[in-house]
């Protein structure tokens, strides 16, 4: 983006910001928190200071703590009150009206030009803020969510979560001067719910290594003669990621064992809850939980799977095995978010004889996982480098804020409000 002189100001607003980017929502906030940085004088206002202390250095970027030392239970009393005096009724999981509160003190004296709200949850934020041009960062629609996960399991606590969620984005969403979601199902999903509101897609990015790590490990892997490996990563204790696993091991392994005894099954991700630990005792599966070097582990591995069945928003963790060249399985949910035009770059299943006949399939031949693997390589190359996400975010905020005549910018140090 072309250096403004004065620099652009930027409010960032993250509740939540963990500085630790363990997660693919974690990890988009502190790249565009760090790419922001490079152009633009950045305040980020929090609730909890980051972890580890600030999530870059060396940058412009300063961080602002809301000191909160009400305890979990009457946090959540206060957020009930607030939501029957008429605030955010029906969703106060993560409101804290004291955030509210300083957001807009400091919104009011800082003399922002564009205000960020990162992830759905800082929507109710920006309401009272229209005087500021204002981007949500919501990654995806949680109603839509919802509505995949009754696809699944039509009980009372889901329809009520999405009617819960669906009335949250219809009525805050809207002060947002523009909603940036990473797959068109999720925008064409919200322009529904509302179409007064403008969303928009992002090209989501991931990191590319280089070619050589991807052919050193695959040479490792035919010198080690590890029995054929199918993996599938994240959080283990996510609901899709979860559910995925169970489902996998349940409904398609036992067909991928029937003509390939010797195939493993390899879990990898933390957090992983007692039903899935326990998927370990069906034969050919292994759960490892927390892995320090994940990438290795997709290198080692001859077949990536996402076993998704409900959720939204786009899957990082197929992105980021793409970039590895690895050949990858997967539902159509899976896949949403990734541009779908040019030469095939994975294998698309929903059904679990045809998820099962597609690995075995790849299993067996050498030659066309190696063809997929430097498809799906190509394809986040063209289209998903964080290069193009950056390019794209440079865009959008020449559009939300266009140059303004200069502010004078207050001499200001961290506080608690």
């Amino acid at each position: 983006m072309t250096q403004r002189s004065p620099p652009i100001r930027i409010l960032f607003a993250a509740p939540r910001l963990t500085g630790q980017g363990t997660s693919g929502g974690e990890s988009h906030t502190l790249h565009c928190l760090n790419h922001l940085a490079r152009f633009a004088e950045v305040t980020v206002l929090t609730a909890q200071p980051p972890q580890g202390g600030a999530p870059t250095s060396g940058k412009s970027i300063r961080i602002l703590s809301v000191a909160d030392d009400t305890g979990f239970a009457e946090g959540r009393l206060r957020s009930a009150l607030d939501c029957l005096r008429g605030g955010v009724w029906g969703y106060s999981r993560h409101y804290v009206r004291r955030y509210e509160r300083a957001l807009n003190r400091e919104a009011r004296r800082g003399a922002y030009d564009l205000l960020w709200g990162d992830g759905y949850d800082t929507a109710p934020y920006l309401r009272g803020l229209a005087s500021i041009p204002s981007i949500l960062m919501t990654r995806d629609s949680q109603s839509r969510f919802y509505q995949s996960l009754l696809q699944i399991r039509r009980d009372v606590a889901t329809r009520l979560a999405e009617w819960r969620m669906t009335w949250f984005e219809r009525r805050f969403y809207r002060h947002a001067t523009r909603i940036v979601f990473l797959t068109e199902a999720d925008r064409r999903w919200h322009e529904r719910l509302d179409p007064q509101s403008v969303g928009v897609v992002a090209p989501m990015g991931v990191d590319l290594p280089p070619l050589e790590t991807i052919h050193a490990a695959a040479s490792d892997a035919e010198r080690a003669g590890r029995p054929p490996t199918l993996l599938m990563t994240g959080a283990m204790d996510y609901g899709p990621n979860r559910d995925g696993a169970q489902w996998f091991v349940r409904r398609i392994f036992p067909q991928i064992r029937a003509q390939i005894p010797e195939a493993v099954f390899v879990i990898a991700g933390k957090a992983p809850t007692q039903d899935v630990q326990d998927l370990e005792q069906t034969p050919g599966v292994r759960v490892t939980g927390f892995v320090p070097d994940l990438q290795s582990e997709i290198l080692k591995a001859d077949l990536f799977v996402s076993p998704i069945r409900y959720g939204a928003g786009v899957k990082t963790k197929v992105l980021e095995a793409m970039a590895l060249a690895r050949p990858v399985v997967g539902t159509a949910l899976s896949f949403e978010g990734i541009q779908s035009t040019g030469e095939k770059a994975w294998e698309k299943a929903d059904d679990p004889q045809r998820f099962a006949e597609r690995c075995v399939e790849l299993l067996d031949d050498s030659t066309r996982r190696w063809e997929l693997g430097r498809s799906a390589r190509r394809r986040i190359e063209d289209f998903h480098t964080w290069d193009r996400h950056d390019q794209w975010l440079d865009q959008l905020i020449e559009a939300v804020a266009p140059a303004k005549p200069p502010h004078r910018i207050p001499d200001s140090e961290s506080f608690h409000f």
